[in-house]
């Protein structure tokens, strides 16, 4: 399993639930199909230090074992057509690893950044 980089400033990375984008020492994950209690997301690579809706700003409780990470207390639905955007804080740089992205052809496989911020800067 591998992530492709395009080039050093277009990269990115998806679970089947949502989309990332990072700004600082943060990764936002931008949930459109939701998943119930409690949430997982497996392939991240940094120290998670908090975990928070945007929107509201609702801190949950969380555990990361290893490169999973387990948010508990979120909603069992969501019933906006809306995504909700959970932002985690990270210790350091932010790193999700999920095979994500797109592809072109021509690019070799490879590991990388997946969240730079130039994607997207999120407040």
């Amino acid at each position: 399993m591998c992530s492709l980089q395009t080039d050093k400033n277009a990269r990115s990375d998806w679970t089947h639930h949502g989309g990332f984008t990072a700004s600082g020492n943060a990764f936002y994950w931008h949930i459109r199909k939701w998943p119930g209690n409690p949430l997982v997301l497996s392939g991240v690579e940094c120290k998670v230090t908090e975990v928070s809706a945007l929107a509201t700003g609702m801190s949950y409780s969380f555990r990361q074992d290893g490169t999973r990470v387990v948010i508990e207390g979120v909603p069992e639905t969501n019933d906006s057509d809306m995504p909700v955007i959970l932002r985690l804080r990270t210790a350091d740089k932010p790193r999700v690893y999920n095979c994500g992205g797109y592809t072109i052809p021509s690019v070799k496989h490879c590991r990388y950044d997946p969240l730079p911020s130039d994607l997207l800067e999120t407040p």
